[in-house]
């Protein structure tokens, strides 16, 4: 599961760099047509993505070290037992 979502991170990551790369590869005339290759929209949408990708790494950053202190006390479920 956690690798499931790395991944995840990873590919709005790289989504968020292809999106970014928009303005930069594109002409003042495509630019003005279609704002999603203006700067504006590709600032937005990289810090966006780095938000959702730093909630993401820190809810499983969380998780990992939840996993690894039941490890190493035990988890509430199994001291019930």
């Amino acid at each position: 599961m956690i690798e499931n979502r790395l991944e995840f991170v990873i590919n709005r990551l790289n989504e968020a760099i292809e999106v970014s790369n928009g303005p930069l590869n594109s002409t003042p005339e495509q630019i003005e047509n279609d704002y999603e290759k203006s700067y504006p929209y590709a600032t937005g949408y990289t810090r966006a993505a780095m938000h959702g990708s730093i909630e993401e790494l820190q809810e499983i950053l969380n998780k990992i070290r939840e996993d690894k202190i039941d490890c190493l006390f035990g988890s509430e479920y199994e001291n019930t037992l």
